[in-house]
C-alpha cells in the first residue's frame, strides 16, 4: 500500500500542483548532473525544482518527499540570488541553488507550528484512493498565491515558516 500510496501522491502532484505553478509563470527544471545520479535526491526530489526569473533571481519551488517512504510532502520556497552564493564548499552558481544553501529559505507545511508535512490523516490512510490524494494536492495548489506572498514579502504565513 505504501508504493501505491506514494505514486498516487506523485501522480497528483504531477497533475495539480505542478500545472498550478506553471500557470503562474514558473518552469520545471529536472534533476540533472550529479544530483540526477544520486537514488536519494531522485527519491526526495523527484520533479527537481520549479523556478521563475524575477529581478531579485529566481524565485524557486522545491517539492519535497518524505526520506522515509511515506506519502507526504512539503515545500521548499526562497529566492536564490542572479549572482549566486558563497557556500561552504565554495561559489554555486544561481542554477545549481537548492533551497538548504540558502541563508533564509521558506518551509511549507500543512501546520508549521508542528511542521506537520501535506499527506492524509492516519484513518484516511487505511482507506487511501487516488481521489483522496487528488483531493489533497488539490488543496495546496489552492495555497500557490499564499506561497507568491510569503516569497514577495518574506514573513511567515498560514502555512510557511522561514527559517535562517
Amino acid at each position: 500500500m505504501k508504493d501505491k500510496s506514494r505514486r498516487w501522491l506523485s501522480d497528483s502532484i504531477r497533475k495539480h500542483l505542478i500545472p498550478a505553478f506553471l500557470h503562474r509563470g514558473f518552469h520545471l527544471v529536472p534533476l540533472n548532473g550529479h544530483d540526477a545520479e544520486r537514488g536519494e535526491i531522485r527519491s526526495i526530489f523527484p520533479f527537481g525544482r520549479l523556478r521563475r526569473e524575477t529581478v531579485g533571481g529566481y524565485e524557486m519551488i522545491e517539492i519535497q518527499f518524505d526520506r522515509h517512504g511515506r506519502a507526504a510532502f512539503r515545500l521548499n520556497i526562497g529566492v536564490a540570488p542572479t549572482a549566486g552564493i558563497e557556500h561552504a564548499a565554495g561559489p554555486v552558481a544561481q542554477e545549481d541553488i537548492w533551497m538548504h544553501f540558502l541563508d533564509r529559505y521558506g518551509e511549507v507545511y500543512h501546520f508549521p507550528l508542528l511542521r506537520r508535512w501535506f499527506s492524509l490523516w492516519c484513518w484516511e490512510r487505511r482507506t487511501a484512493t487516488e481521489s483522496d490524494f487528488d483531493a489533497l494536492v488539490k488543496g495546496v495548489a489552492e495555497l500557490v498565491p499564499e506561497l507568491e506572498r510569503a516569497l514577495s514579502s518574506g514573513r511567515n504565513t498560514r502555512h510557511v515558516r522561514w527559517v535562517g
